[in-house]
């Protein structure tokens, strides 16, 4: 960490909006000429920043207090990379070209931003269709070999983030909040799975500061920004994830959206989408990998399947099913589907829903 990413930094982890510091960096240059222009009171700052704003920057960048947030850093295994670092990795510089962000708090690899990327969001409460299209297509694109990126949130960026370490694929986290301040809160054990495995999580905002629900629409510009494609599984019209397709719009980054259910509100933000951009319209994540150059691996499932779980599979695969369902269209006992659907599911062939539900 060089001079100028530690004063960077240290700003960030003043009580002033991110907002204000990319401004001041727009208007000034280099960390370092921030602090010039605050010690000369520049008439430029009084556009941007209150004279508390000013006060706090000019009594707390201190050299003892750039000592202790390179500390605090070091202690918590955190960097910092911004517009003035060295080496800075091609999609790191795109992210900083087109969001107008300076700088990113990080742990992990940044070489895991070499490979091919796609982003996955979508709701945070996804119904059964949205689960079994995320699953599904997450675990294809992790396999073919693409970087999944995502915000950590429940719902669908949880379920992207999970296909992608099951698959041994690489995984993003963009975050609305700090490192310390994991939001949801129990999604900090699939953080630290993520970083384990050679992942990557970023985020624009210090470790201490808490997510807010500004952020997150706000954080969405540089998930786009950091990938090749973006898909979006499910979506309302008003949702977090229209957010992340129109700066995928904005920035010329082509995304998808599967085709669903025209009476499901919870698939209204797909139908809109695919309404007014029908080109954004798949059933398959053949168009993606094919994008991203990568190939499909084929993987058959049901290869080593009894009749009986056969039998089961082949209802299961035009949607969910309650078990009393199962029974009846299998022609099986209760005590043969109940023992069939456990062995389905420890294979990860099934997934069980809520309310006795199945779904492939």
């Amino acid at each position: 960490m060089n001079k100028e990413d530690l004063i960077y930094a240290a700003m960030a982890s003043l009580n002033i909006s991110n907002s204000k510091i990319n401004n001041l960096l727009k208007t000034f240059g280099m960390p370092s000429d921030v602090l010039k222009a605050i010690e000369n009171s520049d008439m430029r700052l009084e556009a941007i920043l209150q004279s508390s704003d000013k006060i706090l920057i000019e009594t707390k960048l201190t050299k003892d207090f750039l000592n202790k947030i390179e500390k605090r850093l070091n202690e918590i295994n955190t960097k910092v990379i911004t517009l003035y670092s060295e080496n800075i990795p091609e999609r790191i510089k795109n992210v900083f070209d087109l969001t107008g962000c300076f700088g990113l708090f990080y742990k992990g690899d940044l070489n895991c931003l070499n490979g091919k990327t796609c982003a996955i969001v979508g709701s945070r409460a996804a119904d059964a269709y949205g689960k079994r299209v995320t699953h599904e297509f997450a675990e294809g694109i992790a396999k073919a070999g693409a970087v999944i990126i995502s915000g950590l949130a429940v719902g669908v960026d949880s379920i992207s983030h999970e296909e992608a370490l099951k698959n041994n694929a690489k995984t993003v986290a963009v975050l609305g909040g700090g490192f310390n301040k994991i939001y949801p809160a129990f999604n900090e054990s699939l953080a630290n799975k993520i970083v384990e495995a050679g992942g990557l999580l970023l985020s624009e905002y210090a470790p201490h500061v808490l997510s807010q629900s500004y952020h997150f629409p706000v954080r969405n510009r540089i998930i786009a920004a950091l990938s090749d494609v973006v898909l979006i599984t499910q979506f309302k019209v008003k949702s977090g994830a229209k957010h992340t397709r129109d700066y995928a719009i904005d920035y010329g980054i082509d995304f998808f959206t599967p085709v669903a259910n025209l009476y499901q509100e919870s698939c209204s933000g797909n139908i809109w989408t695919i309404e007014h951009y029908p080109g954004s319209a798949i059933v398959n994540i053949d168009p993606i990998l094919s994008l991203l150059k990568l190939e499909k691996i084929e993987e058959d499932k049901f290869e080593n399947l009894t009749k009986d779980e056969i039998a089961i599979v082949t209802v299961l695969k035009e949607e969910e099913k309650h078990f009393d369902d199962i029974v009846k269209e299998t022609g099986l006992s209760s005590q043969t589907v109940n023992v069939l659907l456990t062995t389905l599911k420890i294979s990860g062939i099934i997934k069980e829903l809520t309310g006795n539900f199945f779904s492939l």
